[in-house]
């Protein structure tokens, strides 16, 4: 299903991403985030942007980084207070002296001293409006704009003709064997998330995110069942795959995971969303998804209240049991 997104909301990035490729002194690295099944669509959304515009960054970890490179971080809602990956990758570029870094879009909140200390060479994508109001006026030395989350973007036919019948191992998880166990249990997992006798999937969060008030059954808390670096694309993909077969068993589908109604929002289905803890699904519905044909927004964290606070909002409650609740 095509999503309202007009092509020039992906211009500014996809000439971000071309302009730092440009050849010249330093490797063209990309850093993953490392994350749960959800940030799986994130990995493959982000490799399909790179086939598009005729990119091959290599893939490093972040203490892999060297002066000079020019890296490229993977998306998310990571550069929040809860979470430290792209603080702590921020962190390394400055003190190896890449070149020059970007962040692709990503969910931007609180960590002020870190964003005052970025220069010129830095480029942060904020995927909410909030975001960017407060990176411009925190950041100014460096460069911020908006782009859609990048799964948004998915090209789920490609995804689906690269991955159905495809063994496991073909993904490349034979190079690891300790993921290809993970991918195994997953697999095992996801066969009893099924929609109810209605057609209704309903996917709750039970992280340090989930919404006060608003419970669920973990073992229907989808993304939060697999966990990886993502630092092989086959996996992404396969991961990404099997994530929304999950989500095309159901007619509606009600979450307050962003990229399980992403996920279904791309396959068609009728979608009801619930915020969580922050206000990230409000914010990014306002940015991307109104006008959506089948998807509403039924409860919003962020009032205009909150906004002024944007920068201390986080995360109420603690993490449940679980393969992954993100670092």
């Amino acid at each position: 299903m095509a999503l309202p997104l007009d092509n020039a909301a992906w211009q500014q990035l996809d000439r971000a991403l071309l302009d730092l490729a440009r050849p010249g002194s330093g490797r063209l690295v990309y850093v993953p985030n490392v994350g749960n099944a959800g940030d799986a669509l994130l990995a493959t959304a982000a490799w399909q942007r790179f086939d598009r515009l005729g990119l091959r960054p290599m893939v490093v970890r972040r203490s892999q980084l060297q002066p000079g490179d020019r890296a490229i971080y993977a998306g998310g809602g990571n550069l929040v207070p809860e979470y430290r990956d792209c603080e702590l990758f921020l962190h390394r570029c400055l003190k190896v002296g890449v070149s020059a870094a970007i962040v692709l879009p990503h969910s931007i909140r609180g960590h002020a001293e870190l964003l005052r200390s970025l220069d010129a060479r830095f480029t942060l994508v904020c995927r909410e409006q909030p975001c960017l109001r407060y990176v411009t006026e925190v950041a100014q030395t460096c460069h911020c704009f908006f782009a859609p989350d990048l799964a948004l973007g998915i090209d789920v036919a490609k995804l689906f003709a690269t991955c159905r019948g495809r063994p496991a191992l073909g993904a490349g998880f034979a190079r690891i064997p300790r993921q290809l166990l993970k991918y195994w249990s997953w697999k095992r997992r996801i066969r009893r998330v099924l929609p109810d006798s209605t057609g209704r999937l309903t996917v709750f969060r039970c992280d340090a995110e989930r919404t006060p008030g608003l419970s669920g059954n973990p073992e229907y808390d989808l993304s939060n069942h697999y966990g990886s670096p993502f630092r092989m694309r086959g996996e992404a993909d396969q991961v990404s795959f099997d994530f929304l077969q999950v989500i095309d068993r159901a007619r509606i589908v009600e979450t307050n995971r962003l990229h399980v109604g992403i996920g279904a929002a791309l396959l068609g289905k009728e979608v009801i969303l619930h915020d969580n803890s922050y206000g990230k699904l409000g914010a990014v519905f306002e940015a991307s998804l109104q006008g959506t044909e089948n998807l509403r927004l039924v409860s919003k964290k962020t009032s205009g209240a909150a906004q002024q606070t944007w920068p201390q909002i986080s995360a109420t409650g603690g993490p449940c049991p679980g393969p992954l609740s993100k670092p």
